[in-house]
């Protein structure tokens, strides 16, 4: 998200629901995603919805992309962060998507709350409590890339969201 640096900005209190994504091609991979934020410019992005959305195969890119970044091909500042992201029933069919990615720059510009419920890709459900053996994460079933500074990621079933 490309803004002012000098006068951050906010997008906040954004809902998407009850959307068909049919195709996706993207060849710059910093900027794939059919659910995609990359947030530069002092931009901060928080409250954010997805509800019922269905992404059919897509000829190039990712799922999913969250980021808080600095290019300085494009910003002039890094990105505040990315907070409180909920994404409900959220549906993958195909084999075309690469490597998802969740990735904020350090603690001080971090992506944190963000909370996936009943995330589908091709028809298995990815969650924290599906069984998984221990060793690994619930997003590499998506299969996603998260770093080290993220905070308070879920993958989580209506059971689990609702026992919240």
């Amino acid at each position: 998200m490309h803004g002012n640096s000098e006068n951050p900005e906010m997008l906040e209190n954004l809902t998407y629901e009850n959307i068909d994504i049919l195709d996706h091609r993207e060849p710059q991979v910093t900027y794939q995603g059919a659910i995609a934020f990359m947030v530069g410019d002092s931009n901060l992005v928080r409250d954010v919805k997805f509800d019922n959305i269905r992404v059919e195969d897509f000829r190039w890119g990712q799922l999913v992309h969250m980021r808080v970044e600095y290019n300085p091909k494009y910003n002039t500042s890094a990105g505040r962060g990315i907070e409180n992201v909920y994404v409900k029933d959220l549906s993958y069919n195909g084999k075309n998507a690469d490597l998802s990615v969740i990735a904020d720059l350090d603690a001080d510009h971090a992506i944190k709350d963000v909370t996936f419920e009943n995330l589908r890709v091709n028809g298995r459900l990815i969650a924290d409590s599906t069984g998984k053996p221990r060793w690994y994460l619930a997003s590499d079933g998506v299969p996603m890339f998260v770093n080290e500074h993220v905070k308070n990621l879920r993958f989580l079933t209506t059971e689990g969201a609702a026992a919240l």
